[in-house]
């Protein structure tokens, strides 16, 4: 109800009921832009009762009209009651007052603006929301188109009417993680570049367990999970904190059930299928100084696989390598020959290929050498001069 507002029509007049010797009572009638007052008399099962001071909402007002009640024309107005039972109606007679038909008209022209307001701000708001709506279709169309070209590979992670989160390999081969609201007005974009990646490579468990059930009715097959739960710390969508995005970590993968459709009348028990391996894609961030593991969707792994298959390692061989790596270092520190399968050659720092060396064996040596520097274990002068040493053996 509008405070402080005048009222657009008043009515006060004194009416006197039971004849000569009667009452008099004083009834009024206040219009104002969206809402009524005053004094009436209620009307139960056509007989009028006390007088009634009321305040009425328009929005609440069913229709105002001409009634005959004790013989005398007044304008009966019917509305909707504050209850908490719904469509309880409600009935109020200005009885004795003059002119019933004008203050019927003035009501009822009251509620016809109303609604006339009501009606014009609904077309605005409609107006609003289709622009707003254009507004977030051409953000979302520019942002999306500015980075996946029609020849762009990409992998969506989550997508939703003009949203769009997920990730595509650059001209460079880079991986490119962008998250786009078109609804929010927001663009969030994070790149690892390719040199920084390490590897990709599946992780986790895949296990079956016995799902045992009742049913005594038919029912379809179902999956559970399956989703990604969005774990955000920020605004944003995506939680690329360690490659430079606003909002904080990736996503994680609920593992999914699946089985299929059933129809019995006994007890049964099925073979559930329950993956929860994931994607970890390990790089290097420039801003920790060290690696670091995100998890990514399990079915991301075909698309890594497809479109940058060299960087795809078994955590194993991982191992392996930097296991070779280590024993490397120690041969060369303590002096001893370096290994070649179970026989032994001549140390790396002063040996010379004789006759009997062979190109494989050659091939051990620059690859072992190749291993300890990406390694770290040797400087960029220390690869040098033993590069230098292997070339003297030729």
């Amino acid at each position: 109800m509008a405070l402080f507002s005048e009222p657009i029509e008043t009515v006060i007049e004194e009416v006197k009921r039971g004849g000569v010797f009667g009452k008099k009572y004083s009834v009024s009638l206040f219009i104002y832009e969206d809402h009524i007052r005053g004094s009436a008399f209620e009307i139960i099962d056509g007989s009028l009762l006390s007088l009634k001071e009321f305040d009425i909402p328009l929005e609440k007002i069913i229709s105002a009209n001409v009634e005959t009640i004790e013989g005398v024309q007044c304008t009966v107005l019917i509305y909707n009651k504050d209850t908490v039972v719904s469509n309880v109606r409600g009935k109020l007679a200005f009885w004795g007052l003059s002119s019933p038909q004008k203050w019927a008209a003035s009501i009822e022209n009251a509620l016809s603006k109303r609604k006339n307001l009501i009606e014009q701000t609904r077309q605005q708001r409609l107006a609003d929301q289709r622009m707003k709506k254009e507004e977030s279709i051409q953000f979302y169309t520019s942002c999306y188109e500015f980075h996946i070209k029609p020849d762009t590979p990409f992998y969506t992670i989550s997508s939703d009417e003009n949203v769009f989160i997920g990730f595509y390999v650059t001209p460079d081969k880079s991986l490119c993680f962008v998250s786009i609201d078109g609804n929010r007005k927001q663009e969030d974009v994070g790149v690892i570049p390719y040199d920084k990646i390490h590897y990709y490579d599946k992780a986790g468990n895949l296990s079956y367990v016995t799902d045992i059930h009742g049913s005594y009715s038919s029912y379809g097959g179902s999956m559970t999970g399956g989703s990604f739960s969005k774990v955000a710390a920020g605004v944003g969508g995506l939680l690329f904190g360690y490659i430079g995005m606003t909002a904080g970590a990736l996503f994680s993968y609920k593992p999914a059930k699946s089985k299929p459709i059933q129809t019995d009348f006994k007890l049964n028990s099925d073979i559930v299928k329950i993956d929860d391996r994931n994607v970890i894609l390990n790089f290097f961030s420039d801003e920790k100084k060290q690696y670091i593991d995100i998890e990514l969707p399990q079915d991301s792994y075909n698309f890594l696989q497809t479109h940058l298959p060299e960087k795809k390692h078994s955590i194993v061989e991982e191992l392996e390598k930097r296991a070779a790596a280590h024993q490397a270092k120690q041969d060369i520190e303590s002096g001893r020959q370096l290994h070649i399968g179970q026989s032994e050659s001549p140390k790396l720092t002063d040996s010379v290929l004789t006759k009997e060396d062979s190109m494989e064996s050659f091939k051990i040596k620059v690859e072992k050498l190749k291993i300890m520097k990406e390694s770290g274990l040797l400087s960029e002068e220390e690869f040098e001069e033993e590069r230098k040493k292997l070339l003297k053996m030729i």
